[in-house]
């Protein structure tokens, strides 16, 4: 089914469209040529006079159906008009059947993602009308109708190199560098545009609309929601990080950083500690640049990068119904406060979390090695202990000469499960949530100033895999229990000794191949099978790289360690792989540990 919505009559004249001027060829642009003035030096220069509730939508519903009780739309409208073409935006919009006067969602999907109708389904079940938009140019999952940016382009498929340069070209708004050549800046447009789709909604309350989105999508949300004020609360996830990769011509109009002290609305950060775009030490950096009385949450499942777990998920639709429904309050953050026990010279974290009568746990994440690379950094878990209504536990110090970093984890339970859509559109169900607090760091400087001493030194047993072993290691499969890896191997405290093998007893019921992965390289371990426990000794050399078939000649610096099935990758453009599907139940391990040798390192 096709309806065009009548909506009136639409005057081509600057006294009916402000935002309206004339083009080279004659039409109505959506923006202001740049004539003899310079190109946009602030974010408020960038969007000074832009209205994106003037400009008519124009909105074609391409198709309309209902599907478990929700009415769903395939819809596209107007982004504007760019050098005098129409460009138009794609989208899923649906609602609650029978719904009126409801707060309303828009959802920006990540790179290589395109518009979802789950998110739709999900958030309409829980009360939302919502928008999912396709920004980055992949067909959408309902033929029918894409996005056509027209005579410029903001896509990853034919305009990519525009993330990180405002250089002009055929694509592009003005003839010299500009801020609004630049990809970011024309897909905040667009959301833009988005919220004004929702607000005008015969079954949107206007005065209720949410941002929300992932990854790319988690700067343009947060992005959006700084700069236009329509916005009610937003949960940006893996994004929103001060962009300091960008060119320094970009940092002042392009970068999150620069939008930071714009935001107003409710913000709460979704960020794995270990993501790669949202690092967790940028989005402090962010933090820090907004108002001082901006509100804020945060939510960091340790070690992942770029995916979640439900019970930090789940803190993006509660943040939606504490702020846009107000049909619960979350906790506040929990605050630490960290004293030095001069006696014993050690450090002693405190932590007050808020509500303390919903508290499961307290867990406190620890990361004490350099400041590389973020996605491999390893956080050692420690249990607090509640004493006397807060909870505390004692930091443990390797080095005075590393930075220590560290954040607490407070989870609640949920009075009942909360069911929603994650970044890449699985349902999930959450029974407790977690909230985050900031995270703190200690340079070396004020760790000698300090006076704390060493409570910690290096160890050859890496992992008994007893009582919460698996608190410092992770995997991407939501249940959680296979396969294992840690970055523990890349913290300085379980650093591979110069000469060493790397030992492990494993117990199995059935015969299989475990596959113990050192980054790009591995070994296979045939396992026997049955009640024993079958000791693993491994050298350097048994772990081979699957696509150059050269072996470690040393153990040297270990990032991901793994122990699974099997092992993949990509070779001349053909799957290879090691290990196969794993028989009977789960391995149980014991002591991963360094044994010192004086063999040459070399596998027999």
């Amino acid at each position: 089914m096709m309806r065009i919505p009548f909506l009136g009559v639409i005057a081509l004249s600057f006294c009916f469209l402000p935002n309206a001027w004339l083009s080279a060829a004659g039409a109505l642009d959506s923006l202001e040529p740049l004539g003899a003035r310079a190109a946009p030096q602030t974010i408020g220069e960038l969007w000074h006079g832009y209205d994106p509730a003037v400009e008519p939508l124009e909105t074609v519903i391409i198709k309309e159906w209902e599907e478990q009780d929700v009415v769903c739309r395939l819809v596209r409208f107007r982004i504007g008009t760019f050098k005098g073409v129409p460009a138009f935006l794609a989208a899923f919009y649906g609602f609650p059947k029978g719904g009126h006067s409801l707060p309303a969602l828009e959802q920006v999907h990540g790179g290589g993602q395109s518009a979802n109708l789950n998110v739709i389904l999900t958030n309409a079940h829980r009360g939302y009308a919502s928008l999912s938009i396709n920004w980055g140019g992949n067909p959408i999952s309902v033929p029918g109708a894409n996005t056509e940016w027209g005579a410029i382009d903001a896509t990853q498929n034919s305009h990519n190199e525009h993330y990180y340069s405002i250089e002009p070209d055929a694509k592009t708004i003005d003839s010299v560098p500009s801020a609004r050549n630049n990809n970011w800046f024309l897909l905040v447009l667009a959301a833009r545009r988005g919220l004004t789709f929702l607000s005008q909604q015969p079954e949107v309350d206007a005065q209720r609309l949410g941002i929300y989105g992932h990854s790319m999508g988690g700067k343009i949300s947060f992005d959006t929601a700084a700069i236009d004020k329509r916005v009610k609360a937003a949960v940006p996830s893996c994004g929103a990080q001060p962009n300091s990769d960008f060119p320094s011509t970009m940092q002042a109009t392009v970068a999150s950083i620069a939008y930071a002290p714009f935001i107003h609305c409710p913000v709460l950060f979704l960020n794995p500690s270990n993501d790669f775009h949202g690092t967790i030490d940028g989005i402090e950096t962010t933090i820090n640049a907004m108002p001082k009385t901006a509100v804020y949450s945060l939510s960091r499942v340790p070690h992942l990068n770029h995916r979640d777990k439900p019970d930090h998920l789940v803190c993006g639709p509660l943040w939606f119904d504490e702020y846009l429904q107000h049909s619960r309050s979350l906790p506040n953050i929990p605050v630490l406060d960290l004293t030095i026990d001069r006696k014993s010279k050690v450090q002693v974290l405190h932590i007050q979390p808020d509500r303390l009568e919903s508290v499961e746990s307290v867990d406190v994440l620890v990361s004490h090695g350099g400041d590389g690379e973020p996605t491999t950094r390893f956080w050692r878990h420690l249990a607090a202990q509640q004493i006397s209504g807060q909870w505390q536990v004692d930091l443990p110090v390797f080095s005075l000469d590393l930075p220590l970093r560290y954040y607490a984890n407070v989870t609640y339970l949920l009075p009942k499960p909360v069911t929603g859509a994650g970044y890449y559109y699985q349902t999930f169900t959450a029974e407790r949530f977690t909230l985050a607090s900031r995270m703190a760091r200690m340079v070396p400087e004020k760790l000698h100033e300090s006076g704390v001493g060493i409570t910690d030194h290096s160890q050859s047993l890496i992992e008994s895999f007893a009582g919460d072993w698996d608190k410092e290691w992770f995997t991407f499969e939501e249940t959680g229990d296979w396969p294992y890896r840690t970055f523990k191997l890349h913290d300085p405290q379980w650093l591979a000794p110069l000469m060493a093998t790397l030992d492990l007893d494993v117990q199995v019921d059935e015969p299989n191949h475990l596959i113990v992965s050192i980054g790009d390289s591995s070994a296979d371990i045939l396992l026997v099978g049955g009640p024993a426990w079958q000791h693993i000794s491994l050298h350097p050399g048994n772990f081979v790289n699957l696509v150059s078939g050269v072996p470690l000649s040393e153990w040297g610096a270990i990032a991901e360690f793994s122990l699974g099935p099997l092992a993949t990758a990509n070779k001349n453009g053909q799957p290879v792989q090691i290990g196969g599907p794993w028989h009977g139940g789960r391995p149980k391990f014991h002591n991963l540990q360094w044994q010192a040798t004086h063999a040459s390192g070399v596998a027999p």
